[in-house]
């Protein structure tokens, strides 16, 4: 039967969102342009379902996506814009920031409480109270309380990417920032100003490049030259998009001309900017690898504030540490001896890695090989499929892998007939049935089902191997599975 609505509870949460909706269709009212609408839900409010993938993908490119996320920036764009309010309507004492604290928290839940605005908000929240009541405060302790107290109230936010980017910034803009500044000297007032724009821009954005590696395994070098034009830019716009959405209507209709203009002016200049953008793509650093870089980082950090021998002593330590690392890390990845049987729905791939090189030996994919990650990975040659002798004690014929202490058989519809192994990999919706009969003596260890196999097919190898006690492994568990190959060794 179709769903019948009979209403929603009446709570805080819900009368926010019931909120966020009235301001979304009052966007729709006070311009026409889909893509000033686009951008004044998605700065404001938060809304990005209506932004499409050519959108997000010319913000990704140029390193400006964060402007499409309301964030610390955005947060405390809004929270200057009211405090320079309070100050002009006549509320100069310094308790009347109190009043910024509702505002603050009431903009955070008609976003819907995401968590850079909470985090944001937190630590605008302490330094506010910290100056009302004469409190001396470090920012870096109130960052450090933020986090505390987020984690307190939901402790798997520290596996969040949110979480770990925002904060990771946060923490470059406190602590890099202020040496950066004082590079150059004394500047004249108007370089002074763009300077400390670079500065800014640099610092939140350098500690976040190797998690940008890690998690996205793309990573922007000169993004923050377009930051420098297209956060103004986008400030200026959710200044004038916020006036738009407080005041009424009639109002807000002259101002919706400038978000228009503001709009198209930040995606001119994001299209003339797109290609020039240096984006570094492909890369997978592994987790020791991140793990190492920060320590790097952390490592000269102190050393740049307090240059002493033993800070010098113990950065140059972390250094050959990280290049120890690497060399013994490629070193491992070149030493790989495994099959990789990967799940793809209704496709079949199975890689062979062999001492740097890596086989393909069976891919039903028809696009693209989406393969290329593990490739990239483990830094390995590609090479064709070939039958015959890998090595002195390694063989790949009819689809059969033999080694000294292993043998590996692959069964599809080109081959179904089995051979006598230790593990038996089944694509192709290949039966039970098909493969053994009642007087079959020589059974495999172990089976192995891909992604190319239908539910039917699944039920069926699962009840031939707990009626024979032969353990079954399924891609769509870890959506790979991993056979290391053995070598020979040779005994006396």
């Amino acid at each position: 039967s179709p769903i019948e609505k009979k209403g929603f509870s009446h709570t805080l949460s819900s009368f926010f969102y019931q909120l966020r909706e009235r301001i979304r269709m009052k966007t729709h009212l006070l311009t026409s342009d889909p893509t000033c609408q686009k951008l004044i839900n998605a700065l404001c409010l938060g809304y990005k379902n209506d932004i499409d993938a050519e959108f997000r993908n010319l913000f990704s490119t140029t390193g400006t996506i964060h402007l499409l996320s309301v964030s610390g920036l955005h947060t405390g764009a809004l929270y200057l814009f009211f405090l320079f309010l309070l100050k002009h309507l006549g509320f100069k004492h310094r308790k009347s920031e109190l009043l910024l604290l509702p505002i603050l928290w009431g903009y955070a839940s008609l976003t819907g409480l995401a968590p850079s605005v909470v985090r944001a908000s937190t630590i605008l929240s302490f330094m506010t109270l910290g100056k009302i009541f004469h409190r001396s405060y470090i920012p870096l302790n109130a960052l450090t309380a933020s986090a505390f107290f987020t984690l307190l109230i939901n402790p798997s936010a520290i596996y969040s990417i949110s979480f770990l980017l925002s904060y990771s910034a946060y923490a470059g803009i406190l602590i890099l920032y202020p040496f950066l500044y004082k590079l150059p000297g004394h500047l004249p007032s108007y370089l002074s100003k763009i300077y400390a724009c670079c500065c800014v821009t640099i610092a939140a954005q350098l500690p976040t490049l190797p998690l940008c590696a890690y998690f996205f395994h793309s990573i922007n070098i000169n993004g923050f030259i377009t930051n420098l034009i297209a956060v103004p830019i986008a400030t200026l716009f959710l200044y004038s998009a916020a006036c738009c959405l407080i005041l009424p209507l009639w109002i807000a209709h002259s101002l919706s001309i400038l978000c228009e203009i503001l709009s198209s002016l930040l995606l001119k200049f994001l299209h003339f900017f797109a290609p020039y953008s240096i984006n570094l793509s492909h890369l997978y650093p592994s987790l020791f690898l991140i793990i190492g870089i920060y320590v790097c980082l952390i490592t000269t950090t102190h050393h740049l504030f307090h240059p002493q021998k033993r800070t010098r002593y113990i950065t140059l330590l972390s250094y050959c540490c990280l290049l120890s690392y690497l060399i013994g890390h490629n070193i491992h990845l070149q030493s790989i001896r495994e099959m990789v049987i990967l799940h793809y729905p209704q496709h079949s791939v199975i890689l062979l890695q062999y001492d740097g090189f890596c086989i393909p030996i069976k891919n039903t994919l028809t696009t693209a090989p989406r393969y290329i990650p593990y490739i990239r990975l483990h830094k390995s040659k590609l090479l064709s499929l070939h039958t015959g002798l890998i090595d002195s004690s390694t063989l790949f014929f009819n689809d059969c892998f033999y080694n000294h202490q292993d043998t590996i058989c692959i069964l599809s519809n080109n081959r179904y007939f089995y051979t006598p192994c230790h593990t038996l990999i089944i694509t192709d919706t290949i039966q039970p049935a098909q493969v053994f009969t009642d007087s079959s003596t020589h059974l495999p260890s172990r089976i192995i089902i891909d992604g190319s196999n239908p539910k039917h097919t699944i039920q069926q190898w699962k009840n031939f191997c707990k009626s024979h006690s032969i353990a079954l492994l399924h891609t769509a568990e870890n959506n790979f599975i991993r056979l290391p190959l053995k070598p020979h060794t040779p005994q006396n």
